[in-house]
């Protein structure tokens, strides 16, 4: 795909992203700069509580002046069993897997495709380590991330708002991945901002997982059963590959989700925090009993 010529007098840039440690060798004539949105969410993966990475990634980088600079948000994945293939607006790249939790790509980017690159190609390596791209605002809870999901206009935002005191995480995107045996969470661009501190993490160890609906009397935690909870999992998943293969992996993967991570219903009223109801320990056990 690339001609390596083009790459002797090249840039590195070196980063974690989305739970992938990114070592970049891009061609001379490649502006390499992440958009805010993802700069910001972009550093060294030692500030994200000691997690480690869910791999680490050498990518080759090579400008095509053929690609739109639309900066267009769809990204299509498609996996084969040797390669994968990222495909946006912005971006065409082949993923292949060298060894455990090690990755090579090459790329082929619009003038301002770094941003496209790094979603994409992190979204490609989550999914091949058996993790999920959720939609989800989400909290820093007691050096834990917790998750709100639900379809749109459920509440996602406004359960963020009623946790007060507890600093936002996500937005609305979040990549989760079972790392050493445990679920951890990263942060990824997308979303309304909200009027509450944001947390300094990048990635955390995932706490638990609810889905939002509105209630008139009390918030409160209810318990799903374990077809509900896949469910809710389920439809707040990006699908960035329609293959029946890729289906099966999403659903494997929310599977693992559910049994080592409390997901439940959380039901909120407008002008009354739950704060105190999620850090309610014994509530929390009997929620997910």
């Amino acid at each position: 795909m690339l001609d390596l010529s083009r790459l002797a007098c090249a840039t590195q840039a070196r980063f974690a992203f989305g739970g992938v440690t990114f070592t970049v060798l891009a061609a001379r004539d490649v502006r390499w700069q992440l958009p805010p949105e993802c700069a910001r969410l972009a550093g060294d993966v030692s500030d994200a509580a000691g997690l480690p990475t869910i791999a680490q990634l050498s990518c080759e980088v090579e400008l095509d002046p053929g690609l739109p600079e639309a900066r267009a948000r769809g990204i299509t994945i498609e996996h084969d069993t040797a390669i994968t293939r990222v495909a946006s607006e912005e971006l065409r790249a082949e993923l292949i897997q060298i060894g455990p939790e090690r990755y090579r790509a090459r790329a082929r980017i619009a003038e301002h495709g770094a941003g496209a690159l790094a979603l994409g190609l992190a979204a490609a390596i989550n999914e091949r380590q058996g993790g999920l791209q959720l939609h989800a605002a989400a909290i820093e809870l007691d050096g834990r991330a917790v998750l709100f999901v639900g379809p749109s206009g459920a509440g996602k935002s406004t359960a963020v708002l009623l946790a007060r005191g507890a600093p936002v995480f996500a937005y609305d995107r979040v990549a989760v991945s079972c790392q050493n045996g445990a679920f951890c969470a990263w942060s990824l661009p997308g979303g309304l901002r909200v009027a509450v501190p944001r947390s300094a993490r990048r990635g955390l160890p995932l706490g638990a997982v609810f889905r939002i609906r509105q209630a008139y009397d009390e918030p409160r935690i209810l318990p799903l059963t374990a077809a509900r909870a896949l469910f809710a999992l389920r439809e707040s998943t990006e699908v960035t590959d329609d293959s029946q293969l890729a289906e099966q992996r999403r659903l494997d993967a929310a599977t693992a989700l559910i049994a080592q991570v409390p997901v439940a219903e959380l039901h909120t009223v407008l002008g009354s925090s739950h704060l105190a109801l999620l850090r309610q320990q014994r509530g929390m056990q009997h929620a997910f009993a």
